[in-house]
């Protein structure tokens, strides 16, 4: 029996608001703007078909556990479909857990070849994911959130990560410490600042 949980619900929601906001920031048309919503509030539908105790493990889990949580991207596409929507955002969260650097799942894929609204997807989910409290690990304050994000930089949009930062800064209304922060004056180089030419 699939299960919809009442938190992965509340994380969706919360994801898919995270995510107009950065949208709305870019500039992009209301047409890709609400996909952008819709893929942010059911990118995790497809956990209702996972294994809810390994879902909610809160030790370790084994590689062959890791394994089932991660096909879940692929359970939400599915269902996105099943429901009628678009493939645009099937597709967006098909890819939500894909990185900039090459390293994600399912397969894959790098830079530009990751959809937008994966690559948005992608950095709102991890934030929401560490300040929430979770069955594993106490929920973390905005810097402890952006610090662990932070060492993790070359597995997000580089320009979309800086714009993030800055709006997270401005919704919060408070100064980041980022102590641990890479020069992004380094990372971001002119052949990522594409964002007006994507639609």
């Amino acid at each position: 029996m699939e299960i919809i949980n009442l938190e992965d619900l509340k994380h969706g929601n919360r994801v898919a608001n995270y995510s107009i906001d950065l949208a709305t920031k870019l500039n992009l048309s209301d047409y890709n703007i609400s996909s952008i919503y819709l893929s942010g509030l059911f990118h995790d539908i497809g956990k209702s078909q996972l294994n809810q105790n390994i879902l909610n493990k809160p030790g370790i889990l084994t590689e062959s556990e890791k394994a089932h949580i991660n096909k879940h991207p692929f359970y939400s596409y599915r269902e996105v479909l099943k429901m009628g929507y678009p493939k645009n955002i099937a597709l967006d969260i098909l890819y939500h857990h894909e990185n900039w650097n090459g390293t994600g799942y399912p397969k894959g894929l790098k830079n530009l070849e990751i959809p937008l609204g994966a690559r948005i997807l992608k950095i709102m989910d991890v934030f929401d994911a560490l300040t929430v409290e979770r069955p594993y690990r106490k929920k973390l304050n905005i810097n402890e959130a952006l610090s662990i994000m932070d060492k993790e930089i070359l597995t997000y949009d580089p320009t979309l990560y800086l714009l993030f930062t800055r709006y997270i800064a401005e919704k919060h209304k408070t100064s980041i410490i980022r102590s641990n922060f890479p020069n992004l004056s380094r990372i971001l180089d002119n052949k990522y600042l594409y964002l007006r030419n994507e639609f």
